[in-house]
C-alpha cells in the first residue's frame, strides 16, 4: 500500500513538474560568438518618463522599404547593414564598421552604445537613452536572427 501511494505520488510530481520551457526560448549569453549573424527589426518601444510604452517601429521605420534591410554582426568583428528586399532610395546607416563587446552587456556598433536587455540566441533586446520627438526617453529594440 504504501509503495502505490509513493508511486502516485511520484507520478503527480513528474506530470505537475512539467512547464512550458520548451515553449520559451532560454537566455544564452552575450558573447561575441554567439551575437555573430544576421538580423532583421522586429519592433521598436519607445518610453517617456511617466507615459505608457509606445511601438514606434513604423515611425522610425517610415519606409516600406526600410522595414526587410539586415544587419550582420560578423565574428570577426565587421558589421554590415544591407537594404534588403524593396530597395530604398538612401542608404539611412552607414553600410559597413565594426562592432564588439564592452562590459558583457554593452553592445557598440561603430561607437554607439546598447544595453543587451536579453538574448536567447534568436532573439536580441537592445536599450539606450535617445533624444525621441524632444523628449528624454529609452527606446528598446529587438532584433530577429536569421
Amino acid at each position: 500500500m504504501k509503495q502505490s501511494i509513493f508511486l502516485l505520488a511520484l507520478a503527480a510530481c513528474t506530470f505537475t513538474a512539467c512547464t512550458k520551457e520548451n515553449d520559451q526560448q532560454l537566455e544564452v549569453p552575450p558573447t561575441k560568438e554567439n551575437l555573430a549573424g544576421t538580423y532583421v527589426v522586429g519592433s521598436i518601444i519607445v518610453s517617456y518618463y511617466g507615459a505608457p510604452d509606445r511601438n514606434v517601429t513604423n515611425e522610425v521605420l517610415a519606409q516600406e522599404c526600410q522595414r526587410d534591410d539586415t544587419y550582420n554582426l560578423a565574428a570577426d568583428g565587421t558589421f554590415s547593414f544591407s537594404d534588403e528586399g524593396v530597395q530604398c532610395s538612401s542608404t539611412r546607416i552607414p553600410t559597413t564598421g565594426a562592432w564588439g563587446l564592452e562590459a558583457g552587456n554593452k553592445l557598440n556598433i561603430d561607437g554607439e552604445a546598447f544595453t543587451i536587455k536579453s538574448f536567447t540566441g534568436k532573439t536580441l533586446t537592445t536599450s539606450d537613452a535617445v533624444t525621441y520627438n524632444g523628449l528624454n526617453s529609452t527606446m528598446v529594440r529587438t532584433y530577429y536572427k536569421r
